[in-house]
């Protein structure tokens, strides 16, 4: 689809395509990921990407444009220290999630994630990739332990 930059014409999709990628990273991370260093703080976040996605998804529904753009521009920042984090992880297989690996996932939530910055007309500072999957998945990723 054609994104014209601060156009908002897309938001509602794409808001719940990230929210869709965002519970099949940390249902991916939950499962095969948990031995890696420092796991519980970069899950932490991983969560509160998918918990800010949600809440962007019902924000773009009460049609605060304001909020919406604040909390994707945030939401970049986040992600970014994420996938920086998980460089290097190695996973122990025990339950797939989706059809791709952790790489993929992280790919589609970028791409996801950079193209609702465009529709909302926020200026990030990664260029947005071409393509955009719909991946989606009806479990729900579990809370980060405390």
């Amino acid at each position: 689809m054609a994104i014209e930059f601060g156009r908002y014409a897309h938001v509602d999709d794409l808001a719940g395509r990230l929210e869709r990628q965002a519970n099949e990273l940390c249902l991916d991370l939950h499962h095969n990921y948990r031995h890696n260093p420092d796991f519980a703080d970069t899950y932490r976040e991983a969560y509160q990407i998918l918990s800010t996605a949600k809440y962007i998804h019902a924000q773009e529904h009460q049609g605060d444009r304001a909020e919406v753009a604040r909390r994707v521009d945030e939401l970049d920042g986040r992600f970014h220290h994420v996938q920086s984090d998980i460089q290097g992880w190695s996973r122990r297989h025990r339950r797939q999630i989706g059809q791709s690996g952790l790489q993929a996932k992280l790919e589609l939530v970028e791409a996801t994630l950079h193209h609702l910055m465009n529709d909302v007309g926020v200026k990030g500072a990664h260029v947005p990739p071409a393509a955009v999957s719909a991946a989606a998945d009806s479990e729900v990723a579990p809370p980060p332990a405390n």
